[in-house]
């Protein structure tokens, strides 16, 4: 098993667990991100919250294509936050490492903070994220740094993908001063994967999060209380 997590405030880093090194593909947890920069949509508040808020890949497709594909979202990305990342290899599929991934969520939180509108509106989405890709984070957040959890805006994701042994976790977690980011990677038995499998064949993704939760989800809550106690209240 493996972690990382960063936190950033409007400084800068804050604090680092866990191996820096470690980037997976992530793809979900970036969806918030791609909604603020394509921000000229004349459909932009429907797109957005779904994008954000159910994950839709539709909605996700639509800003996408409207900006002029993946390479041009992270474009906007580099010229607003200074991140520049590296290509996508499938569908929306970004590798990043936590530092790459808080870094964004702060940019967002600073252009919040700033007056963005757009950047105001993700973050009010960012609170309304179905249960299943916030993985009960905020309260964990909140009982660990004391802010209210009404106030933490989450976004996260997993990918068991065919050809890669690992299922990995993507997270953010974006508080009212700080931002901070989560990837996990977790080696799962062949019959580990294939119950996890079956789960999102008949469920969904809904189903599923409670099997990912008992593959992923010591080891996610592992990294965001460390990270919390080393820098983020």
């Amino acid at each position: 098993m493996s972690a990382s997590a960063t936190v950033f405030n409007s400084s800068g880093p804050v604090s680092q667990v866990g191996d820096p090194t470690l980037r997976l593909r992530c793809a979900s947890v970036l969806k918030p991100l791609y909604a603020w920069v394509v921000d000229d949509h004349p459909r932009w508040w429907e797109l957005a919250a779904a994008a954000i808020c159910r994950s839709s890949n539709a909605a996700t497709d639509e800003l996408v294509s409207h900006a002029g594909g993946h390479q041009q979202v992270a474009g906007r990305l580099a010229a607003r936050t200074d991140v520049t990342l590296r290509p996508a290899a499938t569908w929306g599929q970004f590798p990043v490492v936590a530092s790459e991934l808080a870094q964004l969520y702060a940019a967002l939180q600073a252009a919040a903070q700033q007056g963005d509108s757009r950047a105001c509106a993700v973050l009010s989405l960012l609170r309304h994220v179905r249960p299943a890709q916030r993985f009960s984070l905020p309260p964990l957040w909140a009982h660990l740094t004391g802010q209210d959890p009404a106030a933490v805006g989450t976004k996260a994701g997993w990918d068991l993908s065919d050809g890669q042994p690992l299922l990995h976790t993507h997270a953010a977690v974006v508080g009212p001063q700080v931002s901070v980011a989560v990837v996990t990677a977790v080696d799962l038995t062949f019959r580990q994967r294939r119950r996890w499998r079956a789960t999102l064949r008949a469920g969904g993704p809904e189903a599923v999060a409670a099997v990912h939760r008992r593959y992923a989800g010591r080891l996610l809550r592992e990294a965001v209380s460390a990270a919390s106690t080393s820098g983020a209240r």
